[in-house]
């Protein structure tokens, strides 16, 4: 009776999860988006969209944008709507008083319980005043 318990112990174990640590999570960023990708000079609020998925529950997301003349800004990242995948920012975008289109870049990040996690960087573009829109980047 011994022996059959360890058997059925030996076969069910393996698949129970517990244990030490070291597994990978499957934290992963898809469908990474800034909207719109080219702007007027007058600026506005750009909309910061991505897909997270995890098989644990994610503890932070953020997008790190990279302005034009150096130095960068944070914006945290909300699930929209609560409880999906889908998670949603906004930056608002300066007008662009200079005389030359600036590009802006973004980098987003997820965070759960073991790891981090970021996207390629994506890019949009503020053109010049009085040059109307440029072209995609």
């Amino acid at each position: 009776m011994v022996a059959l318990a360890l058997v059925v112990l030996a076969i069910c174990l393996p698949g129970c999860g517990g244990g030490g640590g070291g597994t990978a999570t499957g934290l992963a960023i898809s469908s990474a988006q800034v909207l719109p990708t080219t702007w007027s000079s007058g600026g506005g609020n750009a909309a910061i969209e991505s897909d997270i998925t995890d098989s644990v529950p994610v503890t932070s997301a953020t997008a790190v944008v990279t302005l034009p003349g150096g130095g960068t800004a944070s914006v945290t990242l909300t699930q929209s709507p609560a409880g999906s995948v889908h998670y949603t920012g906004q930056y608002p975008v300066p007008a662009n008083t200079g005389t030359a289109a600036q590009t802006y870049s973004v980098v987003i990040s997820a965070t759960d319980a073991s790891q981090t996690v970021s996207a390629s960087a994506i890019q949009f573009t503020i053109s010049a005043p009085g040059t109307g829109f440029p072209p995609e980047p």
